[in-house]
């Protein structure tokens, strides 16, 4: 009886420890696109516009409003292997993930996380461009990012 009563026990104390490690991730994913910008003042800088992607939105329609929320009289290029590396703020040096634009600029990336609130570093780099980092807070699944590098000055 009593090693029914234990197995009885260990079977449930099992099913909670799965249950309560299967529902306590939560994911990161970027979606966005890296461009030139081609007519940037001598003065500017790199830049980074994100979007938080609610539950339900559309991630694509989130990034064409991105996109079309940006100022007008920017012009640019669609811009390929620029590595996006996203880091937690406190420790910038260990990235989560990292992952490249392709040829149209469109990047892609996902992670399971801790399913907490927490601050993000999406940072771009490019050989012969300017370095840009943006912390934001990520308390959601999905964000879109949409980057605007500057060429280095020789």
């Amino acid at each position: 009886m009593r090693r029914i009563f234990l197995s009885i026990v260990l079977a449930i104390i099992l099913v909670l420890s799965m249950l309560l490690l299967t529902g306590c991730d939560g994911g990161l994913s970027v979606t966005g696109v890296a461009f030139e910008w081609t007519n940037a003042p001598p003065d500017a800088t790199s830049q980074i516009y994100t979007t938080n992607v609610k539950s339900g939105e559309d991630i694509k329609q989130t990034l064409n409003n991105t996109l079309d929320n940006m100022p007008k009289e920017i012009t640019k290029l669609p811009l390929e292997n620029v590595i996006i590396t996203i880091a937690q703020t406190k420790n910038p040096d260990t990235y989560i993930m990292n992952t490249i634009s392709n040829s149209t600029g469109e990047f892609i990336g996902g992670k399971i996380v801790a399913p907490y609130k927490f601050q993000i570093r999406v940072k771009a780099t490019k050989e012969g461009s300017q370095e840009v980092y943006k912390d934001i807070t990520h308390d959601t699944i999905s964000h879109v990012i949409v980057i605007l590098l500057v060429k280095n000055k020789n």
